[in-house]
Formats: C-alpha cells, structure tokens, sequence
C-alpha cells in the first residue's frame, strides 16, 4: 500500500494540466523530447520522496536508475521552488 505522502503526490501528479505545465517548463529549460520523457515518468514514480523526506528507496536502484532518479527530483524541485529541499535530502543520503 502506497505511504500518505506517496499517495498526495500521485494524486496532484496525476492532473493532466500539472504534468503539461511540468513538460512545459521541461522545454522552456532547453530540454529534448526523449529527456523530457524520462523525467518526467522518473518523477512520476519517485516525486513523493521530496515530500516524506525518505531517499532510501532510492538507494535500492542501479547506479543508473539512481541518477536518472536523481536529475529528476532536482528538476521537480527546481519547478516546484523546493530545491534547497532536495539538496538537503541528497546530502542526507550521499
């Protein structure tokens, strides 16, 4: 069963407007089609870390998978404005 903080966030990810406006700012960035993609579905599926504050999930997946989970959160904070978040969460678990 998905954790609450896990669940609010699939909930207001889940709205097609907010992916839009994401992928949106993702191209205003500079970034291409296929990167927009990856992070996007990287941020789908781990974005609920920047709100419980637990990485440790993250650090079951292969280095690759970690990176590109990684890139993702930043730029999901970055949109957000919650970077300075998930610097100090990165920290925590490097």
């Amino acid at each position: 069963m998905a954790q609450p903080a896990e669940r609010r966030f699939r909930k207001a990810f889940s709205s097609e407007d907010y992916i839009f406006s994401f992928r949106k700012w993702l191209i205003a960035q500079g970034k291409r089609y296929w990167t927009v993609r990856e992070i996007v579905i990287f941020a789908k599926k781990y974005g609920h870390v920047l709100d419980n504050g637990d990485a440790s999930e993250l650090m079951t997946l292969s280095s690759s998978n970690r990176k590109h989970a990684l890139s993702a959160l930043a730029a999901l904070s970055k949109y957000q404005g919650r970077y300075d978040q998930y610097l100090q969460l990165k920290q925590r678990y490097s």
